[in-house]
């Protein structure tokens, strides 16, 4: 292949590549402002229609998943699905749902956790991000253990949790990683805050778009490194 035709061929692989990308987060936010709407609008619904809606965006991204070869997709895959496993439960009305819900989300972030010790292998800890993070894990246990009564061992181990990961996804170096998993702190504390602490005004509104922004943000940024370390 000649080098115009090497040039012509990356230019329409780029081209595709962006269209791509293009009508996906397209797909992905009107699903994700659709549930979001309904969930402003029709906060009663409940069941199977709530379900299928609200893990439709996350089924997006398990396809995503899927379908990007990847060192780490068995992984990537394994924390998508049990995300989504976990937003089943938190919208069912089965006992225990806030229990089952938590134990998935804690495997979700757990998997997140094995991807991001090994991008971040051989780096350098930022220790004064870590410091700060720490100090908000302990702010934040202050807070909720006291209201959690029968919960405060699991949201303390969940807590600890979403913290490592965290720390790990900045310790990777990657500004994108770091603020994905940042935005799923936030989405999580914003959970915890509401349920054991005090009422917040239109919190499922709050804690659904960060969490489909963070989960977003990781899934495309750990596939974009994937795709390009693949094809280079």
């Amino acid at each position: 292949m000649t080098l115009g035709a090497q040039v012509t061929t990356g230019l329409i692989i780029s081209r595709e590549t962006y269209l791509n990308n293009a009508v996906f987060l397209s797909v992905y936010a009107t699903l994700a402002g659709f549930y979001l709407a309904l969930l402003m609008l029709f906060p009663e619904i409940s069941g199977v229609p709530k379900i299928a809606l609200k893990v439709l965006p996350i089924a997006m991204l398990l396809w995503l998943s899927v379908s990007t070869p990847s060192p780490y997709r068995r992984w990537l895959c394994a924390a998508v699905l049990l995300s989504a496993l976990g937003d089943i439960f938190l919208a069912s009305s089965l006992p225990h749902q806030f229990i089952f819900g938590l134990a998935s989300f804690l495997l979700t972030h757990l998997a997140y956790c094995m991807i991001f010790i090994k991008l971040a292998k051989g780096r350098q800890w930022p220790t004064i991000k870590v410091v700060f993070l720490t100090l908000y894990l302990i702010i934040l246990l202050t807070i909720l253990i006291p209201a959690a009564g029968a919960l405060a061992v699991p949201v303390s181990v969940y807590a600890l949790t979403i913290c490592v990961m965290g720390a790990l996804a900045i310790k990777t170096q990657h500004s994108m990683l770091g603020f994905g998993a940042l935005t799923f702190v936030l989405s999580d504390t914003v959970i915890g805050i509401n349920k054991f602490v005090l009422s917040i005004p239109m919190a499922d509104i709050a804690i659904m778009s960060s969490y489909y922004l963070a989960q977003l943000i990781l899934v495309l940024t750990l596939t974009r490194h994937a795709s390009a370390n693949h094809t280079s």
